[in-house]
């Protein structure tokens, strides 16, 4: 999701629809379910301890508890820093799997 690519291929169960192209611009929030054995859940899961656990508002006003994975240097481990250096798709790790939330889509952290 964060490379330079404006359009992603997309599978759908539906026939129909052939194989559309998606506007990455459109795309709101991605989540992959911590059950989906097809993706490297460890990879993200691996949190320090002491990084803390915030609440993110996406712009409908759904809410997601979890921690923002941004690697930032440690003059800049704030949540403000993470939240601005954040890439196009920020990772956020919850309970139930990782959610990868576009971030002009992010209303407020907190």
């Amino acid at each position: 999701l964060n490379d330079e690519r404006e359009f992603l291929p997309f599978c759908s169960s539906d026939a129909t629809l052939g194989q559309p192209l998606l506007n990455k611009d459109h795309i709101l929030h991605v989540h992959l379910c911590r059950t989906n054995e097809k993706y490297a859940y460890e990879e993200f899961h691996v949190v320090d301890d002491d990084m803390e656990t915030c609440t993110l508002v996406l712009g409908d006003g759904s809410r997601l508890m979890g921690r923002l994975i941004v690697p930032t240097p440690a003059e800049a481990s704030r949540l403000v820093d993470k939240s601005n250096l954040a890439p196009r798709f920020m990772a956020f790790v919850s309970d139930d799997g990782i959610h990868f939330v576009h971030r002009p889509h992010s209303a407020r952290v907190y």
